[in-house]
């Protein structure tokens, strides 16, 4: 399946990347595994290459030494899950997303969205494409209620940038999925074309 870059404003991912280049070179050296993993995710949040992917994936594999009783831990794996997933190792990205889903805290919304949201990606590029909807669905639905609590409430809500980053990840898999019925279609279209050419030879 297809990990062109989702569609955003030309500006707004060279600005995005710049960022993400200047904090993976601040980071590059860090021993503080929870600056690691943030680095790392802010990278891999958009599709990376080169070196800008290489370093957020020394990064997240740093970040993998947070011992796992400790809150970080299913941070640490996520961030992993998605370097696997830019990487192509989406059966992998799916077994680290399991991984942060058994330690993550059940009462953190954001935290459960994201690993789903990221297992959903990996899920579509296996082909799973049942499975990669449900879990989908499970984290619009983690979101979509948060949403709704937050505008219950007059002040900004802390946790915006997570709404963020659920966004980001819902409309890569929403790009996904229109691309794999577009690829679907067109091997169709090929399969039956060539039928028609055997039946007139």
């Amino acid at each position: 399946m297809s990990r062109s870059p989702i569609f955003m404003p030309p500006g707004i991912c060279v600005t995005e990347r710049r960022h993400c280049r200047n904090l993976l070179e601040k980071r590059a050296d860090t021993t503080n595994l929870q600056h690691a993993e943030h680095a790392a995710k802010a990278t891999l949040l958009l599709p990376a290459s080169g070196e800008d992917l290489e370093a957020a994936t020394r990064l997240a594999t740093k970040a993998l030494e947070t011992p796992r009783r400790h809150w970080l831990a299913p941070w640490a794996r996520l961030a992993a899950a998605l370097a696997d997933y830019r990487h192509g190792n989406s059966a992998v990205a799916v077994d680290r997303c399991d991984d942060a889903w058994a330690l993550c805290d059940k009462g953190i919304w954001f935290q459960q969205a994201e690993i789903l949201s990221v297992r959903a990606l990996a899920l579509a590029d296996l082909g799973d494409l049942e499975a990669a909807e449900a879990d989908y669905e499970k984290a619009s639905a983690l979101l979509k209620r948060a949403k709704a609590n937050a505008e219950s409430r007059a002040n900004v809500d802390p946790m915006w940038a997570d709404y963020a980053i659920c966004d980001v990840l819902h409309q890569e898999f929403t790009e996904k999925l229109a691309a794999a019925d577009t690829e679907e279609y067109l091997a169709e279209a090929r399969a039956a074309l060539e039928n028609q050419k055997q039946l007139v030879g």
